[in-house]
């Protein structure tokens, strides 16, 4: 069974989803120096090969700093009614498998709850990105 969320609400995102799978399972679980590689390294590293329109956000995963991705380049607007697109979240906090796509459907916790968009991080290691 493949679920009624990639056959009919993210069936139009699986190929990004698919291929962002493919490019973590081939990334280093450290960098050089033997530090972890964070997501917010991982987010910036796949959107230099994503062959999609994503756009990155840096915020919070409940109390977690996070970084993922909205399924869309434009402008969001978070609010009550408001439609937000879909999260590729290509280092998901506590859960595997660690590539998940997520709808983020009003009626669903994902969005405003967990995923909580902030400030773009100013602490990227950029020399981990572009190894």
């Amino acid at each position: 069974m493949i679920g009624i969320g990639a056959t009919k609400y993210l069936a139009d995102h699986m190929p990004v989803y698919n291929q962002a799978c493919d490019l973590v399972a081939s990334l280093p679980e450290y960098d050089k120096e033997g530090r972890d590689v964070r997501c917010h390294e991982v987010v910036r590293a796949l959107r230099l090969y994503l062959e999609n329109d994503v756009r990155t956000q840096d915020g919070h995963y409940g109390i977690v700093e996070h970084s993922w991705f909205w399924l869309s380049s434009k402008p969001l607007i978070i609010r009550a009614g408001g439609l937000v697109p879909p999260i590729l979240d290509v280092y998901s906090v506590g859960r595997v498998p660690m590539v998940q796509l997520v709808d983020t459907a009003l009626t669903l916790p994902h969005n405003g709850y967990l995923f909580v968009p902030g400030e773009p991080r100013e602490d990227i290691r950029w020399e981990v990105v572009l190894e």
